[in-house]
């Protein structure tokens, strides 16, 4: 490329098509705010010597750096440099123009133009972001056939996650210049909020001195109101405050907790508090909503959150309940965002770190950012309740089992009492018990699910509670289920600290719930409708169907956006065979759970409950609603083959030699079902088969050994190794769409089953392609780290290590665990993972299977640090899982409880039981009890005893 006209097209595009603010020319970015300049290509490509030069320096990359010579351009801002590219070949390059969508009329094309099918593509574009249009225009060419090499851009705009996204496919992409590096133009650093808060001071006058925060909020706020200028600050307050970390000022609706407003700022400097000065600089911001510049300030309460200072974190360390967070991004420093703890909305670590970098920073996955913990202190004006949302989250009255013994014995009293046609004479229960603001008591009655359920409002606690226990026991709904025999459980759930959100749609309403914690109510005229916390993770409901059912529970016809929608925290315990167990998320929590069931005796349960569902043919039913007992045999096969293989594997560890044998013969089931007509394919009865199930058969023959000879396993092993592409990646078919392929869960299994195949069989000519496969996917995870990698990929490359004695395969088995380790949770052992929109979910077993795997092979190489670390992330895991294990205390609320016992629930708020959610925890304690052994052989043992050799 001629050095000169690439320097003449970076000084035109710097003099053309930066276009700066000013007062005539206002510009915003996507996020409608303010921004001080835009990259303009229009200023240059809209001119003759700008798309000249655009063009001819285009074409020299595209000759230099790419195979393709037909291009392709989406958008406004592209079809300029497609049209110059085109006209400056002078024949040698054929352009493509992609459209939004087919046109409905004349050509009826998506892709318009004379391309050829046969022939790679190159997208042209003037800049390259967060990648929105380029992956829109590779999916439309790939959708019509056409092969995309990559992307060529004039400008690139580094780490917003475009490049990342296509490199990490596969896809070439090239670009003239760094929107920083080369253009120069300039990062604006982070200037402290606090300094850019354009204030009027009034001088003279200033805000008392000796005030509690809140009075001098107020006191503040009623003066910007009536005089447009700001207080000064006082020398003190009425005590010492700490505000290291800023300060927030939110002002409430007195009678609905309505927020009319909320604004602060953070300091990253703790040094630059002062929470005297930070007060009336908060409330000053906060002023400035349009909502509050005529408001009633009388009609209106303040509360104050002061920061801790901020300490950098990494995403193991979060605290929802008790600490805020804040995400800064390391390239654009003015890109901020924080989320509080105890928020309404979210429940998880994950969705608060989401949240915080995704939607308030607009921080992308792909930028470089740095997280900081923060502890928070509310102040709310005297003699004013302010929701507990935003603070630390005090739930220990919350799990008070001696409170929980007070509420449910009573309750159970006055119901054995009612039966016996007696009356109750206690002394009732005094209101001080409960340390909230009681809105409404429910009490329920369980006996292999509900049996009767009441809910009361307006009285006192003990008046709340008898009237509601009569009511479940009389709850004409489930009359005929109470002629059953058998004790009932009894469970009292406290509703406290209502939000009201007053007439808001249901989509909104739906948003507001935090599943498993909030109660939620609805009314329009006469009708009204209520479901308990618990009702939305025993039935599985997501936000938006739990709304849904109390609209249809109040009889409320249509969407219900003319409705009045609250919820209500909910506190609940359960009084069951003589025990009492606090709820949280509708299950009883586990305190200490790491010791509650052992190693050996988890094996045993959860082999047993894959065996108990075992159909007719040998094969698990696909999943189980214990709630309802409802069955569903239909499913994948791969989730299926995968218990079959834990099952059997569970077996030799514990030795019951009856399970193996039921495992095998199930996994010889499968083996039959290989089809070989035209093409090799597994099919089962009703289960949808598919590349992966058979990737997960190859790699279950393979561990245990069934049908290992058989002349259909050797040609299933043939067809999966052709999977292996030329480019390193594996895909089912060469000519399939790679921005549509799976190149995370699906490969991982099929490197698992080769290799799993070359170790069984001994034949290792697998090896010899790996080098490729390699290479592509260690790119991948460095460019964009998929979670989908962290499961499989670790088990494939730590045993392609062992075959092959490569010790590079080996240290990307220990990359891809060393990064996952950052983000499992140290308070709860779940891995706060983007697998589950809430985080924390039955993936924390499959991302410890990876985990696990790394441990032994670092224990095989004698790098015992980090076998003890990956070890005691495994332990870790099984703590948090065992939250989801259904074990007796959970079985109060199930229809049929031997077939629930052992069964894993999906997440924190859901009940639904996989067959892989078992399998995968069954695997993930498998990868224990190995790691146990391989602690114990290789005691007092030599540094050369037991090692893998590698190159």
């Amino acid at each position: 490329m001629a050095g000169d006209e690439v320097e003449l097209l970076r000084a035109h595009l710097r003099s053309h098509s930066i276009l700066r603010t000013n007062a005539s020319t206002p510009l915003r970015g996507r996020n409608s705010l303010p921004v001080p300049w835009i990259f303009y290509s229009w200023g240059s490509t809209l001119t003759g010597t700008g798309i000249r030069l655009a063009a001819r320096c285009l074409l020299e990359k595209l000759q230099v750096s790419f195979d393709a010579r037909q291009i392709a351009a989406r958008g406004f801002t592209a079809q300029p440099l497609l049209a110059a590219c085109v006209m400056e070949s002078e024949g040698t390059v054929r352009g493509l123009a992609v459209r939004d969508t087919k046109k409905t009329y004349g050509s009826c094309r998506l892709i318009e133009g004379c391309g050829s099918r046969d022939e790679p593509v190159v997208i042209i574009d003037d800049s390259i972001s967060s990648g929105k249009s380029l992956k829109a225009a590779v999916a439309a060419l790939e959708s019509e056939g056409y092969q995309v090499e990559g992307a060529l851009c004039l400008v690139e705009f580094p780490w917003r996650g475009g490049t990342e996204w296509a490199r990490a496919l596969g896809y070439r992409v090239e670009t003239l210049f760094s929107i920083w590096d080369d253009l120069k133009m300039p990062i604006p650093p982070y200037v402290p909020t606090w300094r850019r808060i354009a204030v009027q001071w009034e001088t003279g006058i200033s805000v008392p001195n000796d005030l509690d925060p809140t009075t001098a909020a107020r006191w503040a706020a009623r003066h910007i109101q009536c005089t447009g200028r700001v207080p000064l600050p006082p020398h003190r307050l009425d005590r010492p405050y700490r505000a290291g970390g800023g300060i927030y000022v939110s002002f409430r609706n007195a009678v609905s907790n309505e927020r009319i407003g909320r604004d602060g700022f953070w300091h990253f400097n703790p040094l630059e508090a002062d929470v005297c000065r930070d007060i009336v600089l908060a409330t000053a911001k906060t002023m400035r909503s349009p909502r509050l510049a005529n408001a009633d300030l009388d009609r209106l309460k303040i509360g104050i959150s002061m920061f801790g200072d901020l300490e950098p974190v990494s995403p193991s360390q979060l605290d929802y309940d008790r600490c805020g967070i804040v995400v800064r991004s390391r390239v654009y420093p003015t890109k901020v965002g924080g989320a509080l703890p105890n928020t309404q909305v979210f429940t998880s670590e994950v969705e608060q770190y989401r949240h915080a970098r995704a939607v308030n920073a607009q921080i992308p996955a792909a930028e470089p950012h740095e997280l900081f913990r923060h502890t928070v202190e509310k102040y709310v004006e005297p003699g004013t309740q302010w929701l507990p949302f935003g603070a630390p989250d005090d739930r220990a009255w919350r799990r008070d089992l001696n409170l929980g013994r007070v509420l449910t014995e009573r309750a159970r009293r006055v119901i054995d009492a009612a039966v016996a046609g007696t009356i109750v004479e206690d002394a009732p229960l005094s209101d001080e018990l409960v340390p909230a603001a009681l809105n409404g008591v429910a009490v329920t009655l369980w006996r292999n699910g509900v049996r009767g359920c009441w809910i009361t409002w307006d009285g006192s606690l003990d008046d709340c509670l008898k009237r509601a226990a009569l009511g479940a026991l009389k709850d004409p709904r489930f009359a005929a289920s109470k002629e059953a025999k058998g004790p009932m459980a009894v469970s009292v759930s406290l509703l406290h600290d209502r939000e009201s959100h007053g007439v808001i749609t249901a989509a909104n309403a739906a948003r507001k719930i935090r599943r498993g914690r909030d109660t939620v109510a609805v009314r329009s005229g006469s009708l009204r409708g209520v479901l308990l916390s618990h009702v939305a993770v025993h039935h599985n409901l997501d936000k938006m169907t739990f709304a849904q059912w109390a609209l249809r529970k109040a009889r409320i016809e249509g969407n219900g956006d003319s409705a009045v929608w609250s919820t209500l925290q909910t506190s609940t315990w359960l009084l069951a065979g003589g025990n009492v167990r606090a709820l949280d998320f509708g299950f009883p929590v586990r305190e200490g759970a790491g010791d509650e069931v052992g190693n050996d005796q988890a094996l045993r349960m959860l082999a047993d409950y894959i065996a108990r569902h075992r159909r007719e043919d040998g094969l698990p039913a696909y999943c189980y609603h214990p709630v309802t007992g409802r069955e569903v045999v239909e499913g994948t096969a791969g989730r299926v083959l995968h218990a079959l293989t834990a099952m059997v594997a569970a077996a030799a560890v514990t030795g019951n030699e009856q399970l193996r044998r039921l495992g095998a013969d199930a996994l010889q089931v499968a083996v039959d079902g290989i089809r070989a007509d035209d093409e090799l394919r597994l099919e089962l009865p009703r289960l949808r088969g598919g590349r992966m199930a058979e990737a997960q058969l190859l790699a279950s023959v393979a561990r245990t050994g069934i049908a290992l000879e058989s002349p259909k396993i050797r040609s299933l092993a043939n067809g999966l190794s052709k999977m292996l592409q030329d480019d390193g990646s594996i895909t089912p078919s060469r000519r399939l769409r790679p921005s549509f392929a799976d190149h995370d869960f699906f490969p991982g299994v099929v490197l698992l089953a080769l290799a799993s195949y070359a170790n069984a069989s001994g034949d290792l000519s697998i090896l010899d392609r790996m080098e490729r496969q390699f290479k592509w996917y260690t790119r991948r995870f460095r460019l964009v780290h998929p979670w989908g990698m962290v499961g499989w990929h670790p088990q494939a490359w730590a045993l392609l290590a062992r075959l092959s004695g490569r010790s590079e395969y080996a240290a990307f088995a220990f990359e891809i665990v060393d990064w996952a380790l950052q983000y499992q949770h140290l308070r709860s052992g779940a891995f706060l993972s983007d697998l589950d929109p809430e985080g924390m979910s039955f993936h924390t077993a499959f991302l410890a299977e990876g985990v696990g795997e790394a441990a032994r092979l670092a224990a095989e190489l004698g790098d015992d640090r980090r076998a003890r670390q990956y070890a005691g992330s495994v332990r870790l895991a099984w703590r948090f899982m065992q939250e989801l294990l259904i074990g007796p205390d959970d079985l109060y609320c199930m229809a049929n409880p031997i077939l629930a016992v052992g069964g894993i629930r999906g997440s924190r708020t859901t009940s639904w039981v996989r067959i892989d959610f078992v399998s995968h925890t069954l695997e993930m304690l498998l990868k224990l009890h190995d790691i146990s052994l391989d602690n114990r052989s290789n005691h007092g043992a030599s540094q050369s005893e037991g090692r893998v050799a590698f190159l």
